[in-house]
């Protein structure tokens, strides 16, 4: 037992080495964090980072918010619904193509998105705390090329040998 929690100390075998482990056990914490600092604000993840992608390139198109994020074309059809319901987001046309959805923020979407940043942005710096800057970016740089290296953008390995060489 550990003496300064009297909770059991029992290894996790092969997980230990396993970073896919890890990193669904971070993300889960990370998850919760974003629950409690969203709070009663209605937005989820998925919202917070469409939100988030139409902030940063006012007039976006629909589908280019979906591809950003991998969010497949029914899902994002249903999302911008319930953002533009809650006034949140605006949908505008396109000059060239009336087909083409183009995408703001509403001032009211303005302003809890920037709430919600301040507040996941507090939380977070508690689960950073003793990180510095550079260490930051760092692992988000990592994480973007694990990313790339599942989508096979990266270099892989070789695969090993075959028992017989080959």
């Amino acid at each position: 037992m550990s003496e300064d929690s009297g909770i059991p100390h029992h290894g996790i075998g092969p997980l230990s080495r396993l970073l896919g482990y890890h990193f669904r056990r971070t993300s889960t914490l990370f998850r919760k964090d974003f629950e409690q600092a969203a709070g009663d604000s209605g937005i989820r993840q998925v919202s917070f980072g469409v939100m988030s992608v139409i902030s940063a390139n006012p007039g976006i198109r629909q589908g280019d918010v979906g591809t950003i994020l991998d969010i497949q074309r029914a899902n994002m059809v249903t999302l911008i619904g319930e953002l533009t319901d809650a006034g949140l987001v605006e949908r505008g046309t396109d000059g060239n193509d009336r087909r083409v959805v183009r995408l703001s923020l509403s001032k009211k979407g303005e302003s809890l998105l920037a709430e919600v940043t301040r507040r996941i942005e507090e939380q977070e710096a508690a689960l950073l705390h003793g990180f510095d800057e550079d260490e930051i970016a760092a692992l988000i740089a990592m994480l973007h090329r694990i990313g790339r290296n599942a989508q096979g953008e990266g270099s892989r390995p070789a695969s090993p040998p075959n028992e017989d060489g080959s």
